[in-house]
């Protein structure tokens, strides 16, 4: 995986009143940006049903430089100018990315729809991380191939934190995760890395905003 990836994953809260203007904004930076941006590889921003108002966005970049470039940016910068009058609370995890995969021909999803965006946050056994990154990434592969409904699937760990590992996992639909789970590659994963993980935690979220090059 290249080491010159930026990843990280923010969790933002806002007003429930804010978040219809949220929406247009962040449509307006996502599109832009990745039509502008050669260095934008990745950009989701979703929430939770039960709380509309803590969304979650997920941003990958070719390397430092391009994050610089996007930061710098007219349509980032208007994204900016909101959250200062209007976020209520940020925090950002920076991820060391483990195995990417996803659909050829990139993604571009400007509205909320039935798609379904999963994270999930795991604990491996520090002495099976090499062990999990094998396993993991056979069968991440194998279901972007095999598996119409599954647009995209990325690991990365926590860069302070390596045995912290954090999915990012975008299905077509409910549907299509169900089949997900019965098929023989994901079985033989959960098989193989049951007694690797200490620990795990699910988030399902509506996709809002997606963009993405197919980069990976």
């Amino acid at each position: 995986m290249n080491k010159e990836l930026q990843m990280r994953l923010f969790t933002l809260d806002w007003r429930l009143e804010d978040l219809e203007d949220l929406q247009e904004i962040g449509r307006q930076n996502f599109q832009t940006s990745i039509e502008k941006e050669p260095g934008t590889f990745f950009m989701a921003m979703g929430a939770e049903k039960e709380q509309p108002e803590r969304t979650y966005v997920i941003e990958i970049y070719a390397d430092e430089n391009a994050y610089k470039t996007h930061a710098a940016s007219q349509h980032f910068q208007a994204f900016a100018s909101f959250a200062v009058d209007h976020l209520q609370g940020r925090q950002v995890v920076n991820l060391t990315p483990e195995v990417l995969v996803e659909k050829e021909g990139g993604l571009s999803l400007l509205q909320a729809s039935n798609q379904q965006l999963r994270i999930e946050h795991l604990t491996i056994k520090e002495n099976q991380i090499a062990a999990f990154k094998g396993v993991v990434a056979k069968e991440m592969k194998q279901s972007i191939k095999l598996e119409e409904g599954v647009q995209l699937l990325f690991a990365a760990s926590v860069t302070e934190q390596p045995d912290e590992w954090i999915f990012i996992e975008l299905y077509q639909d409910q549907e299509a995760y169900d089949k997900h789970r019965e098929t023989s590659h994901f079985k033989t994963y959960i098989q193989k890395t049951k007694d690797m993980v200490l620990d795990k935690r699910l988030q399902v979220l509506t996709p809002q905003l997606v963009v993405s090059r197919g980069t990976f």
